[in-house]
């Protein structure tokens, strides 16, 4: 079995990551799929004799997504708000407003519902294309429940609702993003911690590389009030370093020759000489980040529970509006209107938003705000068992 990383942009909340999980395990060769929506990354297990890099690209593609392997220990990096889906959404949110005002002051029906038209179009444009792609794909998706929702709220001439009912969604993915973005800037906090490049002695020069290109045995040189580029230990020369980066120490260390140093901590005095003893990827601190990213993978014991849940409870209220819409009108001959608004109001009440979305958001955001504040949270699972944790043992730094 192999392991691929990818950095997959559109995947930005927990449905997405969701639907992309379940859709990528029914593919033949892939034992497993692990998606981590805080920092855009989709780790995938298969088979080597079934896929290769290519052939997991397309198959991505083919499922909507854009994956491009990460080649460095970086989250995808874009600013919550420059995406086009938050963008359209805001937009929609803010016409939809006005449509309000204009209904409220008295407009005529010819003033609000255009203005409500455009406000729908606009906001139900990407869960319109995601909702289709989920279809073609055999998956009920609560995009697809928001479209029908609208669907049914027009066919009633409520302009003012199905409008809102986008509205209010929108607002749910705009905090969601907002509270993910949080948490991709804390892992990133983390990783600019340690420098791009090192001062490296090779053959008497003195070459200034990038980090990825330094070697096991090389040695670098660390000046006073720069950060230590790589772990290793020190061979030549004095200095007292600032730790509290890494082991939470406030009290800088002295550091002579046989000591070793830590990538990422300061250097407040001498300058110093220092064997490399680890890539840049196995340094203590990549180690430190990459915990922090595994951890989101894990999923807590609530955070199964809801995705299993709402993988059949949007069938069945799908299913059960299309029974209450139809049923008592043709079976019963009963009013059609009444039963389809009923049917309406099912799909809009019953809808699972909060209980598939939170909790993913939830956890993830917990153990980001944890690293940003010096606690490493192993996982979901470990996360929860705080709230049960009846007594806490504190020991100080530094023994």
């Amino acid at each position: 079995m192999a392991k691929k990383v990818f950095i997959v942009p559109e995947m930005d909340c927990a449905d997405c990551a969701i639907n992309l999980e379940n859709m990528l395990k029914k593919n033949k060769g892939i034992t497993n799929a692990k998606p981590n929506f805080a920092t855009a990354e989709l780790t995938i297990i298969y088979d080597e004799s079934v896929h290769d890099e290519k052939s997991l690209t397309r198959l991505l593609k083919q499922l909507g997504y854009s994956g491009t392997t990460r080649t460095e220990k970086l989250p995808h990096k874009e600013v919550w708000w420059h995406r086009k889906t938050i963008l359209f959404r805001a937009i929609s949110g803010t016409i939809t407003a006005i449509g309000l005002i204009a209904q409220f002051l008295g407009a005529s029906s010819q003033i609000y519902i255009p203005i409500y038209i455009v406000a729908i179009v606009i906001g139900l444009y990407y869960p319109a294309i995601s909702g289709f792609k989920s279809l073609l794909k055999f998956q009920l998706s609560l995009n697809i429940l928001l479209v029908l929702a609208t669907a049914g709220a027009i066919a009633l001439n409520l302009w003012a609702e199905a409008a809102g009912l986008i509205f209010v969604f929108s607002l749910g993915e705009v905090l969601e993003a907002y509270a993910v973005s949080r948490t991709r800037k804390s892992i990133q906090e983390l990783i600019e911690l340690s420098p791009k490049s090192a001062l490296v002695k090779r053959d008497n020069k003195e070459l200034t590389l990038p980090v990825e290109q330094v070697k096991v045995d090389d040695v670098i040189i660390i000046k006073p009030g720069e950060k230590v580029a790589l772990d290793g230990d020190v061979i030549n020369g004095e200095t007292s370093i600032n730790e509290a980066a890494i082991t939470g120490e406030s009290i800088p260390v002295n550091k002579a020759a046989g000591d070793n140093v830590f990538a990422g901590t300061i250097n407040q005095q001498g300058s110093i000489e220092v064997k490399v003893s680890r890539l840049s990827s196995d340094t203590t601190l990549a180690k430190i980040i990459h915990s922090v990213e595994e951890a989101q993978l894990e999923k807590a014991e609530s955070q199964r529970f809801s995705e299993n849940f709402g993988r059949y409870y949007t069938p069945v209220i799908f299913f059960l509006a299309v029974f209450v819409a139809l049923v008592p009108p043709l079976a019963f001959n009963q009013p059609a209107r009444p039963w389809v608004e009923r049917a309406l109001v099912l799909l809009v009440v019953s809808c699972p938003c909060a209980l598939v979305l939170s909790t993913p958001v939830a956890v993830v955001t917990a153990i980001g705000a944890a690293a940003r504040n010096g606690v490493l949270v192993k996982g979901g699972i470990f996360l929860e068992e705080l709230a049960r944790t009846k007594i806490f043992a504190f020991d100080k730094t530094g023994t």
